[in-house]
Formats: structure tokens, C-alpha cells, sequence
């Protein structure tokens, strides 16, 4: 017998996957005689500090009266599309299930990223005749447009979910009995995916894969009734949807967060006593600055046993660090849309030395319960141990296939495998198959875990920018995302390029969300585009040769005849080394950093450096983005505090202010001068008002610097406070800080050529403080002879 690519093959024997329902309806009858009064799901609600709760007998009598109303209130019929455009809420559970116990099919949409065009796309495409959005005047605008473009959409305002709620409450109580019977086997849910087409492709899911998949996870991940899951990531993705169904169909809990929040993760895992979660590798690392969250809600977090991480590109070193900071195993696992997510996932029960080992090579782990994973080559032959080709899976996990795209499903079902578009290999590891993966053979940017077309951007800008002859977008390597958005560009007309980037940054390109704009772009020649032997571009190779070229234009803020002013990242080992030595010259024996806090700041905050065309650097400012409401917090009473002690982890990328808190230059000859001409005045008992008066005079060099005007700005900083014993060991300075504050930003700064390195590294700081729309600018500094006149 042929196998395809639902068949499932365990121990040489071909295994028949059978749910352990007959359809959802009566999984939710039974949950509910089973469970009862138990909470099905909390609304962890931090937005409006509220947290309803449907226990799992409100869960099945809420879907039962939803979904009469779905068919009777809206006259929906078995097979048809409903829609929602919701974030993170209850009624998406309960639309989706109330839907998928009557024979309708759930439609989400990205409140995010959809644009209104996108989301009439879907609408149209899927053929939806319902659809449910909030309320407020902004979506209220938004729908008025939707109902001119499709005027037999019915849609459904809600304004939150206690009204959703009440809407639901039936003087009768109808049941299950009379609603349409549903097949395991007919499509339950669209969700959309890009692909390196212009349009996105909706991915068609039924009841049995889905729920294959989630029992698979449950006996990877080991859930049982006891677990309290915290599902954070958005509900129109495949992850969280699938985590919840796993949750559900084991008896537990749901707690669920409107949205992600840094710095509400540890807080809401404890205050719920959640047992796990699901992240992606951006709030891996985003998490490895919460530490002091971690440890303030430490108590109530033992009974996390397992955080799963996944959807996108993993790096060992930050998936090694958070669980050495947090002792929390932090499980990875491998999947796509197309195969309900999870396919393969590394074991739970592996030795601490194996773990750690599989970690280090940053495994996928081995294929689950419920699926097949091969290797396979152009020909569709599998490859043996050590081979690369492309990863392939099979099982009852995978669609229905892509709607009315015959193309893609032909592509993507070849050999009775799906592709999964990625390359990798095995290795036997203890009698097991362990997969890697090596990279992408499509051309598909990765971006925070969301899967970004390519083309659909360079069809908006071909057709918004007419002096742009050809572009090409792709991804380059950014630290905290995984990659970030480029444009390799063909024109004659190179400020259209800088044009597209100051509308990228102002989100004005029609059709593109901010998150899905451009981030940096080049100019080449024609020439220049790796092409075939017949002339075709090679996209892959446009990536390869020009990220690193992206990634430097990324990090540049500005240019000057003399030096480039750009961001030094954590693998520039060389420059960074540059960097700790004119920080150490300068800052002397008592504040010498090392490099291991030098590569910190750079992984961590925001390192600026002046730099030659020959990568000579001349000098660096430190500073971190913050919140200025936390200004007067305990964290900023010490350098160390406020610093990270020098690594710069408690820089806040979402920060609506910035703070430098260090700079330093080559020493040059007027700087000696300065230091041996320095008054010399008798030494004096350093008092509070003779402080002010030192302050006020002006004769300290760095508060003058600081004073000085800059960019262009009519004033320099002004002294906002003095705080004493900010910094112990700096004898200079007597242990004293000082808190700066610079104008505001009304113009955008300049860079003078002529001034001072440090002048002009502090108007770098100023010009991306400006382009950032940043409130404010803060110095943290230092009054660097207070020494020479007073003693403490």
C-alpha cells in the first residue's frame, strides 16, 4: 500500500490515528460531565485588571448557545466561513468551538499586522459571511470600509466580552442535540501563512489533525489535568491555538494573557500558578532582563515544570542562559502551520548530561507521537544519517492542503511527503533520530516568529515608488528578532531609497504595517545581482552576499567625512576589544571594564562607536532606552544599578527615553594638556552647598561638556540632580553621579563635524534619540575632578 502524507508508519507497522471523540460536540459533553465547576480558562485581563473565568460546564453551555445563534440569529449553514478580528480574549475560544461543534469554519484575522486590504483579502477569499470585531471608533471606521468592499458580510460589533457574554445567556437552554453533526475529517480552521508569493495562503486544518497534534504535544510535554498553561502568544496563530486544544483535551487550565508583556510574564505565571508556556526566541531573550521579576515572584513559580520555545530559529547560548538563570527547562520544538505545529520536539525525559548536550547543538529533537520525519533529497529518496536535504513529515497532524491553490499543493504534497521548505539532517543520538536544522530553502523572512513575504513587500513598493527599477527584500541577522526586513535595490534615483525608509519608519507605506516595513536598504548596480547562466535572479545568494552590507547600514546612524557612527554588535570581537582599551585608557585603573561587559553592552543595550572607513575606532557611548516614569526608582540611585553593572541589561527596546551612561575617546594631546593645567587650589571639606556651588561654576570639564550645546540644539543639558555615592570607587569624582537632561528634541539634531569626538558621539546618540521619537535624553554622568578641590 502507497503511503501519503497523512499516513503514519511506528515500528515498521502503519498506525491509524483515531481521536478519542466521535466529533467535538461530544468531546465538550463529556469535558463538562467529567470537569464541571473546574476552570477551563482564566482571562488573566492586566489591561482592565479583571480575570473572568469559564469553568469547563460554562465553556460547553456557552458554545451550545453560541453556536444555535450562529446558525438560527445569522442563518450560517454546515461548511460556511465565519470570521474575527480580535486580540488575545475569551470570545475567540468560544467562537472557535462553538463553530467547530456545528459544522462551521473559523477564519482569524492578525489585528496587528492585517492592513484593511489584507484583511478584505481573507474575507473574500475564504468566502466568510460573519464576521465579529470590536467595537471602537477606530474599527468602527475600519468596517464601514470592509462592508463596501464585501456588502453581503454580515458584520458583529462587540464591544467587550461581558457584553459577548450576556449575548449568550438564553432564557432556554438549548442543546447539542439539534445542531449539525460534523466530520473529524472536514476543514475546521484557516490560518494564514506567507509563502514567497505576494499573497498569503490559507493553510486548511481539520478536527483530526489538530487534535492529533495536540495529543502528540500532551505526551511529548507530559500534560495531565493539573497543568495551568500560559498561553500569551496571539490566538490567531497556530501555536497558541494548538496549546490551548492540548490544555483543553487534557483536563486543565488555560490561562490566558490579552497580550504578551515583559514585564508582566513572571508576575502572571505566579499569581495563576502556571505549570508552563509557550514562548518564541524573542521573549526568550527579552525574558534574560526580568531576572529581578523572576526572583520577586520566585515563591510562586516552583511549580513550573517545563516553558516550551519554538516557531522560529532557536539560539543555543540564549536558550542555555535563560535556564542557568532560571533553572526552568526550556524545551524546543519544530513545526509549521501546515502540520498543526509541533512535529518533532526534544525529549523531556533526557539525562541533565544529554539535555545539556542536545541543547548545545541546538537539535529539533526527535519526531512525536503522532508523526513521521524524514530527510529527503530532490528526487524524494531519503537520505541516511549526516546527509542534508529537506525536512519532511508525514502524519495525521498535516492539512487538508492550501486553499484553491492547486500550485502550492502540488508543491508542497510531492513524493506523498509535505515539504517543509527547510533543510536539515539526522543523527542517531541513543537509537534516536535527532533532526538539525541547517536553513531555509525558501526565501521566506523570519521575523519575531512570523513568517514575512518577501515578495508581497517588493510588489507594494514597485507599485507605490516609480523611480524604483528593482528591488529585492530579504532578511539580515538581528539580535533580539532573529532577522529584520532589507531592500537590495536597483535605481537611478538613490534618495527614493532613503524616501522609502523615512516612511518605513513613520509607518505611511500603504498596505505595509510597520512591523512588515523595510528596516535598512542598499543601492547596487544591476551587475551586482547574482543571477543563473539564464539570466534568473538568485535570491538566496542576494541574502548571502548583501546581509552583512544590510546589517552595517541597520546599525549606521549617521556619517560624516571623517567617521561612521553606528551600533557595535556583540561578534565584532575586534572592535569591541578597541573599545575596552580606549575605555580603560580613559577611565582609569579604578572603573577598568573587561570585555566580557564590553560584548554584554553590545548584546544587551546600545553601544554607539566612531569609526574610520578602515574599522579603526576613535571612541564609543554607552546608553539603554528606559521608561522616564521609572526615572526615580531605586534602579537609578547607583551607576551599577542603573547599568546592569556595565552590561547594559536593563536597557527596555520599547523604552520611551534614553540614557547615556558612558563615553569615552582616544586620549589626544589637548586632553593631556588639560589634565596638567587643572588649578590647583587648597583642598577643602566637601559640603552639600559647596557641591551646588562647584556645580554651578561650571569649571568641571564634563559637566561643562555636557552643558556645551549640541546637534545644533540651542541649550546644552541642565543638572536635573546630584546623587551621592553613585559610583564608590570613582575617586575623581568623590563617588558622585550626575543625572543630566538634555533639550528636547523639536528639530532634528546635526553633527558637527568640527566639534570634539565626544561632541559628536553624543549628537549620534541625540540623532537616534530624534529618529526614535524618543521623549527624552539623560546623562548619567560624572563630575571628573571634584577630587582636585575637595575631599569627602
Amino acid at each position: 500500500m502507497q503511503l501519503g502524507p497523512h499516513s503514519l508508519v511506528k515500528n515498521n507497522q502503519t498506525v491509524d490515528y483515531h481521536p478519542p471523540f466521535s466529533d467535538f460536540d461530544s468531546f465538550l459533553k463529556t469535558q463538562a460531565e467529567k470537569l464541571g465547576d473546574q476552570p477551563a480558562l482564566i482571562f488573566a485581563d492586566f489591561i482592565t485588571n479583571t480575570t473572568p473565568t469559564l469553568s469547563y460546564s460554562e465553556l460547553d453551555s456557552l458554545t451550545t448557545s453560541l453556536a444555535h445563534k450562529l446558525h438560527s440569529a445569522w442563518d450560517l449553514k454546515s461548511g460556511d466561513h465565519l470570521s474575527f478580528a480580535f486580540s488575545n480574549t475569551p470570545e475567540i475560544l468560544l467562537l472557535n468551538y462553538a463553530a467547530w461543534r456545528s459544522g462551521l469554519v473559523t477564519v482569524p484575522l492578525d489585528v496587528t499586522r492585517d492592513l484593511l486590504e489584507r484583511k478584505i483579502y481573507k474575507l473574500k477569499f475564504t468566502g466568510a459571511k460573519l464576521l465579529f470585531t470590536r467595537s471602537d471608533p477606530k474599527v468602527k471606521k475600519e468596517n464601514r470600509q470592509i462592508q463596501k468592499s464585501l456588502p453581503h458580510l454580515q458584520i458583529v460589533e462587540v464591544p467587550d466580552f461581558k457584553y459577548f457574554r450576556e449575548l449568550l445567556n438564553e432564557k432556554t437552554h438549548p442543546t447539542s442535540s439539534s445542531l449539525p453533526k460534523t466530520s473529524l475529517s472536514s476543514d475546521c480552521l484557516i490560518l494564514f501563512t506567507s509563502g514567497t508569493t505576494a499573497l498569503p495562503k490559507g493553510v486548511r486544518l481539520t478536527l483530526k489533525s489538530l487534535s492529533a497534534n495536540a495529543y502528540s504535544i500532551a505526551a511529548w510535554l507530559k500534560f495531565t489535568d493539573q497543568d495551568r498553561f500560559h498561553v500569551l502568544l496571539p490566538l490567531h496563530h497556530i501555536n497558541s491555538a494548538t496549546f490551548v486544544n492540548t490544555t483543553l483535551f487534557a483536563g486543565g487550565t488555560v490561562i490566558l494573557s490579552p497580550r504578551y508583556s515583559k514585564s508582566r510574564f513572571w508576575s502572571t505565571m505566579a499569581q495563576h500558578r502556571a505549570t508552563g508556556a509557550s514562548i518564541v526566541p524573542t521573549i526568550a531573550y527579552d525574558l534574560l532582563s526580568e531576572e529581578k521579576s523572576f526572583h520577586n515572584n520566585l515563591d510562586h513559580l516552583k511549580q513550573v515544570r517545563r516553558i516550551q520555545i519554538g516557531s522560529a530559529p532557536v539560539q543555543p547560548q540564549i536558550v542555555a542562559k535563560f535556564i542557568d538563570q532560571f533553572n526552568i527547562p526550556l524545551i524546543q520544538g519544530y513545526g509549521q502551520t501546515e502540520t498543526s505545529l509541533r512535529s518533532a520536539g526534544v525529549p523531556m525525559n533526557l539525562t541533565p548530561k544529554k539535555y545539556a548536550h542536545i541543547i548545545k547543538t541546538n537539535s529539533l529533537g526527535t519526531e512525536l507521537k503522532y508523526t513521521n520525519v524524514t530527510i529527503l533529497d530532490e528526487s524524494g529518496r531519503e537520505l541516511p544519517e549526516g546527509k542534508v536535504g529537506e525536512i519532511c513529515i508525514r502524519g495525521p497532524i498535516i492539512m487538508s492542503g492550501y486553499l484553491n491553490n492547486q500550485e502550492a499543493n502540488h508543491e508542497a504534497f510531492q513524493f506523498n511527503w509535505f515539504h517543509s521548505g527547510d533543510t536539515g539532517y539526522f543523527k542517531q543520538i541513543s537509537g534516536h533520530k535527532f533532526f538539525f536544522l541547517k536553513g531555509r530553502t525558501k526565501e521566506i523572512i523570519k521575523k519575531g516568529a512570523v513568517l514575512i513575504s518577501p515578495l508581497a513587500i517588493e510588489n507594494t513598493l514597485l507599485g507605490h515608488y516609480r523611480d524604483l527599477d528593482k528591488v529585492y527584500a530579504v532578511g539580515f541577522p538581528h539580535r533580539r528578532l532573529g532577522q529584520e526586513i532589507g531592500l537590495v535595490t536597483v535605481t537611478q534615483k538613490p534618495a527614493v531609497v532613503d524616501q522609502i525608509l523615512l516612511d518605513a519608519k513613520a509607518g505611511k507605506i500603504s498596505t505595509l504595517s510597520r512591523f512588515e516595513s523595510p528596516q535598512a536598504a542598499i543601492t547596487v548596480s544591476e551587475t551586482a545581482l547574482p543571477k543563473t547562466s539564464t539570466g534568473k535572479i538568485q535570491r538566496l545568494k542576494i541574502r548571502e552576499e548583501f546581509a552583512a552590507l544590510l546589517l552595517e547600514n541597520f546599525r549606521t546612524i549617521t556619517k560624516t567625512k571623517n567617521h561612521l557612527f553606528r551600533f557595535i554588535g556583540p561578534e565584532e570581537t575586534s572592535v569591541l576589544k578597541q573599545a575596552l582599551k580606549i575605555n580603560n585608557l580613559r577611565w582609569g585603573a579604578s572603573l577598568k571594564a573587561t570585555l566580557k561587559q564590553f560584548t554584554a553592552r553590545a548584546e544587551n543595550g546600545l553601544l554607539i562607536g566612531a569609526l574610520n572607513s578602515k574599522n579603526r575606532l576613535f571612541g564609543t557611548v554607552s546608553a539603554i532606552r528606559f521608561f522616564q516614569k521609572d526615572l526615580h526608582q531605586p534602579w537609578a540611585q547607583t551607576w551599577e544599578r542603573v547599568t546592569g553593572k556595565g552590561t547594559l541589561s536593563t536597557h527596555n527596546h520599547k523604552g520611551d527615553s534614553l540614557l547615556c551612561v558612558a563615553i569615552s575617546t582616544r586620549p589626544s594631546a589637548s586632553s593631556a594638556k588639560f589634565s596638567a593645567s587643572v588649578s590647583q587650589k587648597p583642598i577643602q571639606q566637601l559640603t552639600p552647598a559647596k557641591l551646588k556651588q562647584y556645580l554651578e561654576s561650571n569649571q568641571d570639564p564634563i559637566i561643562r561638556f555636557h552643558r556645551q550645546t549640541k546637534g545644533g540644539i540651542k541649550a546644552g543639558a541642565k543638572i536635573i540632580k546630584s546623587i551621592e555615592n553613585g559610583r564608590p570607587q570613582d575617586k575623581d569624582s568623590l563617588g558622585f553621579n550626575i543625572l543630566m537632561l538634555y533639550p528636547d528634541l523639536k528639530e532634528k539634531p546635526t553633527i558637527n563635524s568640527q566639534a570634539t569626538l565626544g561632541t559628536q558621539l553624543i549628537e549620534a546618540a541625540l540623532l537616534y534619540a530624534y529618529e526614535k521619537n524618543l521623549k527624552s535624553v539623560y546623562a548619567y554622568t560624572r563630575p571628573a575632578t571634584l577630587s582636585k578641590y575637595f575631599k569627602s
